[in-house]
């Protein structure tokens, strides 16, 4: 049988967790001294607040690889395989971890490390199709093999309400991020590719909305709309969401503070085709 592993940033919910024995690998964030090992969603907020009241961004750190082979061969002395998808390598060195604790298990040829080239709940809407070739028959190689397509049909934007995270995290320069806090100007982030680019722009959050909403492929099927932290316009994106998709599934997702570390408070979506 094919087991999945993930890692904390791909904010599965508990239930589906649960339902397919899914084993979650989970990095951590620090505030000042603190260090906190990132849960699932629901349990987030304790450490935006505790960021909030310190008025500092959280530093992140990625799993051990020794975490991974333990993960591994406890999957492994069962008798089965694994597959296993973190974030993008683009962003952390947790795939590479995974890939290095792979070959330190008993049985390297019996896992599949597949980068996901994103983040976030878009990771969920992989695994979803990935369960479904799984219960379908697919082999653990075959499975790998079609997953350059699932991806392809996937993506996530998002929205910072406030670019003083990535200034500090040495992605914009602080010229940028004071003008684009005086004049509002509002960049809609896309993961492409396994990169972090700018779609577009606006001016204002409400005009962030639509333009975050006009990033959506209109042939998604599934959209699930994010929130990093107390986001003000989570629900305008939910409405926006669902008057221009009305035929696509539509849920919500808690992005955790990994992520958030880097982006700061936001909205966003991400979907699959």
């Amino acid at each position: 049988m094919i087991k999945f592993v993930i890692d904390s940033t791909g904010y599965l919910p508990q239930e589906m967790l649960a339902e397919y024995d899914i084993t979650v690998v989970p990095l951590s964030c620090f505030v000042e001294n603190r260090e906190y090992r990132e849960g699932l969603p629901g349990t987030f907020e304790p450490i935006y607040e505790d960021a909030e009241r310190s008025k500092i961004i959280p530093r992140t750190s990625l799993p051990s690889t020794q975490a991974f082979v333990d993960a591994f061969e406890k999957i492994l002395s069962n008798g089965d395989e694994v597959i296993c998808m973190t974030l993008a390598s683009t962003l952390s060195g947790t795939n590479n971890n995974a890939r290095l604790a792979a070959e330190m298990t008993s049985a390297p040829d019996k896992i599949s490390v597949i980068d996901s080239g994103s983040a976030a709940q878009t990771i969920q809407l992989y695994m979803e199709e990935l369960l479904k070739l799984a219960g379908a028959g697919k082999t653990r190689q075959e499975i790998v093999e079609m997953f350059p397509e699932i991806q392809s049909r996937g993506g996530v934007a998002f929205v910072p309400e406030t670019l003083e995270n990535l200034r500090r995290g040495g992605r914009i320069s602080m010229l940028s991020a004071t003008l684009g806090n005086v004049l509002k100007i509002k960049p809609i982030l896309m993961f492409q590719s396994g990169v972090l680019k700018c779609a577009k722009k606006a001016i204002g959050d409400l005009k962030a909305v639509l333009a975050l909403v006009e990033t959506i492929p209109k042939e998604a099927k599934k959209i699930i709309v994010l929130r990093i932290s107390q986001s003000q316009f989570f629900e305008n994106v939910k409405k926006a969401v669902k008057q221009h998709f009305p035929a696509a599934i539509m849920l919500e997702g808690d992005v955790g503070p990994v992520i958030g570390a880097h982006i700061g408070r936001a909205f966003g979506a991400c979907w699959i085709c």
